[in-house]
């Protein structure tokens, strides 16, 4: 469904808000918004989820469990982000530059530059055999080291005791309780997973999960 656009923000916000108004009159089985930006379109969306529509929308974050927070910064009222039967799934995700096969280098290759130093400290001297850093370039990725992208995300099936530590707060609880009790995978260990596979660089773990020598808490 198109929604008509506004030279003005104040006018798209609610030339949005219409177009989801209409579509929830629609009756659809499921309804995927845009983006949600204002606490009129998160209004919105809520209704259909608890009206029984199956709801997908996006959210700026930097992570899967920063949703909740997001949504609650917007206005979204605590009971229903406290609620696993609208709350049924959260995921984030960035995409990763993969290195070219073919001109990479072994991080043995490269000892002196700082962030295979961390690596090495992080993971030991077995890491430096099996990750990559960028390499010169070749004909194969038009001399730039990397060749096309890769998704890296972090997918969370959240339950009532989650949702209760995030939305009282106790984030660092919360992410305990999500690795240790659900199984859950971070994003940093997702990233971390395909560096010592060989398809994306230490850099590049670096610029978007944290230095890999910084503790995180789990």
């Amino acid at each position: 469904m198109p929604v008509t656009n506004a030279m003005m923000e104040e006018a798209k916000d609610r030339e949005f808000t219409k177009a989801l108004s209409a579509a929830l009159r629609s009756d659809p089985d499921s309804l995927m918004i845009g983006e949600i930006r204002t606490l009129a379109a998160a209004d919105l969306a809520f209704r259909g989820a608890l009206s029984g529509h199956s709801v997908w929308t996006t959210l700026h974050t930097n992570s899967a469990p920063a949703i909740l927070m997001r949504l609650k910064d917007i206005g979204v009222e605590d009971f229903k982000l406290q609620d696993p039967s609208i709350m049924k799934a959260l995921m984030a995700q960035r995409l990763f530059r993969k290195l070219c096969p073919q001109c990479r280098l072994k991080a043995s290759q490269a000892l002196n530059t700082p962030s295979v130093q961390r690596l090495r400290k992080a993971f030991g001297d077995d890491a430096l055999e099996q990750c990559y850093v960028r390499g010169p370039g070749c004909e194969a990725c038009d001399m730039r080291g990397v060749i096309g992208r890769t998704v890296v995300g972090e997918f969370l099936l959240p339950d009532a005791t989650f949702l209760d530590l995030s939305i009282r707060g106790e984030s660092n609880k919360a992410l305990a309780y999500w690795v240790n009790d659900l199984g859950g995978v971070t994003l940093r260990e997702a990233a971390i997973s395909r560096m010592l596979a060989g398809i994306v660089d230490v850099d590049e773990v670096e610029r978007w999960t944290g230095l890999l020598d910084q503790p995180v808490f789990i």
